[in-house]
């Protein structure tokens, strides 16, 4: 298993944690590093996908952390859900069956709640994009408006230039 992909789960994982509210969006890496009993470098270098910290037993020791709320396997690999089938959630309700079917299928609580943070998760990267857009966008303004300084000094320059001749 790649890095890259761990990294992704780990994401996942703590996006999962903020979104039942048991990490704090606004200081989600003080909180599990808190959590941890670990530095907030360690856990920067860890979720950022640093090789020697993102490694098995730190991704078992997340886990242990938050009482094993997802799987083993989901967390090392990626095989199968990422929620542990008997974990129970926040207020204490476990992953029973809602009262919600669709084509003969039912949804479960995990399901909807990690439909949730995923949604939660995905705002949160719309959010980030948007304001990397409007700085850019900024940027591109105060070039536009620099250009048009310059194609006007030049035009100045060069009326001179040909009135002389």
């Amino acid at each position: 298993m790649g890095i890259d992909e761990k990294k992704i789960r780990l994401e996942k994982a703590i996006n999962y944690l903020i979104g039942v509210q048991i990490l704090s969006r606004q200081s989600a890496q003080s909180d599990l590093a808190e959590k941890m009993k670990s530095s907030n470098t360690n856990i920067s270098r860890a979720i950022n996908g640093n090789i020697r910290y993102l490694t098995d037993k730190f991704l078992k020791r997340f886990n242990q952390t938050f009482e094993n709320i997802f799987n083993d396997s989901w967390l090392l690999t990626g095989e199968g859900d990422m929620i542990n089938e008997n974990t129970q959630t926040v207020e204490g309700v476990n992953n029973t069956t809602l009262g919600i079917t669709g084509d003969g299928n039912n949804i479960t609580h995990n399901d909807i709640v990690g439909m949730l943070n995923l949604a939660s998760g995905y705002q949160g990267i719309i959010k980030n994009n948007q304001s990397h857009l409007d700085k850019s966008q900024e940027h591109i303004d105060k070039l536009l408006a620099e250009n048009k300084d310059y194609k006007e000094k030049l035009f100045r320059i060069l009326d001179k230039y040909l009135a002389k001749e």
